[in-house]
């Protein structure tokens, strides 16, 4: 089963987000598949990771961890046998299909999106440019041109 979510233009968006994205998939995934009672999402971002955790992202992608949640919240509703786990590895080092998620990242980044199960995904339409992103890239536009 695969996922793919076209995010924008680079300096629209930044790679955490990117992450968080990936994490919403992932339930997505989960939520289109209904006699899974177990399921693992391996993460090469702690910062990610973190936020989901914590709640907090520190900056930009907040919207995207409260989506996460209402999708988690929702989906424990729907299947209280569910059993998800979030796990961190470096750099997908060894995980199974690591070269055909890099694959899709790389398809989704040249405009190939596939569409999400969940019609009710913030995932079904475009998302707002990211505050930190365009800051980003304001000051680098600004060191080029001086």
């Amino acid at each position: 089963v695969i996922r793919r979510f076209y995010l924008g233009r680079e300096s629209d968006h930044t790679v955490f987000e990117a992450e968080l994205v990936g994490l919403l998939l992932a339930l997505d995934i989960i939520e289109s598949t209904p006699r899974l009672t177990r399921a693992t999402i391996l993460l090469d971002s702690q910062a990610a990771i973190m936020a989901v955790k914590n709640g907090n992202t520190g900056g930009g992608g907040r919207y995207l961890v409260e989506e996460f949640y209402r999708r988690l919240k929702s989906l424990a509703t729907k299947r209280r046998s569910l059993r998800l786990e979030l796990r961190w590895i470096p750099g997908h080092k060894g995980a199974e299909g690591n070269e055909r998620a890099d694959e899709e990242a790389k398809a989704a980044s040249q405009k190939k999106s596939l569409p999400v199960w969940n019609s009710s995904s913030i995932l079904q339409s475009k998302l707002p440019v990211s505050k930190t992103a365009a800051v980003a890239k304001f000051a680098k536009d600004t060191r080029a041109a001086w």
